[in-house]
């Protein structure tokens, strides 16, 4: 199905602010400086002589967390503080295809990001025998994390009419999602260790970052990013109608 003339107008002007805002510029600079820090400064990677990059890609999640927030956080605050939302209403746009372009401009922000932190990886080739195909899977799981952390933190930062809190409650909903483990010591159900495991963003993404491809866990990721994206509109939706 085609898009609509409205919603490529609406996604144009969505990577507009995107690109020519200083806050993406932070995060562009933290995201790649912290991830290259990361692993540059830390020995695990030399002193083990590991061809492997299987702990750059391990703490990466870790600072997407913190970044995606930055960019979803005064996605509807913004329009309500500007009084906007209501000018929106009149333009031919549907509330659907307005937050799948807040959502498909962040995420390709969140590509270019990606991307950009191959150059530290990628300069350390010529230092190893190391598997491409690894390599990229591990991107593309990283892809599929992003996708489905920035869908639910836009879903979040409908939530609240207020930005700082938007993004405090996406950074500990998504910091939780990331750490959510059962140590094997703890004597728990099986079922409860099962939910706990199933509902992981790590549990499914570390399969990924270790080369091997899931169909299962991008089944997942799709599932959340869908139904975060819907939430959202369907939300959105019961607001407007409560404030008009």
């Amino acid at each position: 199905m085609k898009p609509s003339r409205a919603f490529t107008v609406f996604l144009k002007k969505e990577l507009h602010d995107i690109f020519f805002s200083p806050r993406s510029y932070f995060v562009a600079f933290f995201f790649f400086s912290v991830n290259a820090f990361l692993f540059l400064a830390s020995d695990y990677w030399f002193s083990a002589n590991n061809a492997s990059f299987s702990f750059f890609f391990l703490n990466m999640p870790l600072v997407t967390v913190f970044v995606i927030p930055l960019l979803t956080m005064d996605v509807v605050t913004k329009d309500r503080h500007l009084h906007t939302d209501r000018l929106l209403t009149s333009f031919p746009i549907s509330l659907s295809e307005r937050v799948y372009a807040h959502f498909f401009a962040r995420e390709f922000f969140l590509l270019v990001l990606l991307l950009l932190t191959m150059i530290t990886p990628l300069s350390l080739l010529g230092l190893g025998n190391f598997s491409l195909v690894v390599f990229f899977v591990a991107y593309v799981g990283m892809f599929c994390f992003c996708t489905a952390s920035l869908a639910l933190s836009l879903f979040i930062s409908t939530r609240f009419n207020n930005a700082p809190l938007n993004f405090l409650v996406s950074f500990i909903v998504l910091v939780f999602l990331v750490v959510l483990r059962i140590p094997s010591d703890f004597n728990m159900p099986k079922s409860i260790v099962s939910i706990v495991h199933a509902l992981s963003f790590m549990t499914h993404i570390e399969v990924w970052l270790n080369g091997l491809f899931d169909t299962r866990d991008l089944i997942f990721f799709l599932a959340v990013t869908i139904v975060a994206l819907e939430s959202t509109v369907f939300l959105m939706k019961r607001l407007r109608e409560k404030h008009s």
